[in-house]
């Protein structure tokens, strides 16, 4: 993570007070962690390093997976085993898994009707699809849609992300209306959940943090905007 200015680190925890502050990550896995069961078995779909979002589930459930295309993920502390692979033909048989979790991924998907058929058929009877993933008409996803891959290495690199942490963006299930497609395509119900946090991409600059901070505020104030927050978190499940 880059440093930040003295304003913005002030800005930041007069908005978002570290001893309160809930992102949308922790939101995401304590949202899975109340569906956790001691006998679960859990796949992690995209875990990487592990190092970016460290929260584990180890003690929460009997086992967890975890896949990525990355070979770093075998070295991942978070997971019981894991493997390098795609995430639509994957080794694993039918009804392998009690609940699939899939965190800033499918907006990595081209094919994003392949990618949940595959999670369909590992998920046992019953069994939760998870998906945190940023929401295409958020001004970040906009921004992204327009500006090549080299853009997105060079500014994160300023954020302090690493090039070989980027991966290009497609946005093939990133609004409501084409989950709602999807879902009636692939017979699924589905939760879906709006959030606007801390305006992460904005840290560089405190002028552009602290307008990123009224459009936060303004965005989770009025319900009706909530299709304009950053970020949708899903949880699905197959009828």
């Amino acid at each position: 993570m880059t440093k930040l200015s003295k304003i913005t680190e002030t800005l930041s925890i007069k908005f978002y007070p570290p001893v309160s502050y809930k992102d949308d990550n922790m939101i995401f896995y304590e949202w899975i962690r109340s569906y956790l069961k001691p006998s679960f078995v859990v796949l992690d779909c995209g875990a990487g390093t592990g190092l970016l979002n460290p929260y584990s589930f180890k003690g929460y459930c009997k086992k967890v997976v975890g896949i990525d295309l990355d070979k770093r993920v075998l070295k991942n502390p978070l997971l019981d085993e894991a493997y390098v692979e795609n995430f639509i033909h994957l080794h694993f048989p039918e009804q392998s898994f009690n609940i699939v979790f899939a965190n800033n991924v499918v907006e990595h998907i081209k094919k994003p009707a392949e990618f949940l058929k595959e999670m369909k058929r590992i998920l046992k009877p019953g069994g939760l699809l998870f998906i945190k993933t940023p929401n295409s008409w958020h001004y970040v996803a906009l921004a992204g849609s327009f500006t090549p891959k080299k853009f997105h290495v060079f500014y994160n690199r300023l954020r302090g992300v690493k090039e070989e942490d980027v991966f290009p963006t497609f946005y093939k299930m990133n609004q409501n209306y084409k989950i709602k497609k999807l879902s009636k395509k692939l017979n699924f119900s589905y939760e879906i959940k709006f959030f606007e946090g801390r305006p992460e991409y904005l840290v560089l600059n405190p002028i552009m943090f602290f307008l990123g901070i009224i459009y936060e505020r303004i965005a989770n104030f009025f319900p009706f905007l909530k299709i304009f927050r950053s970020v949708i978190l899903l949880r699905i499940t197959f009828l």
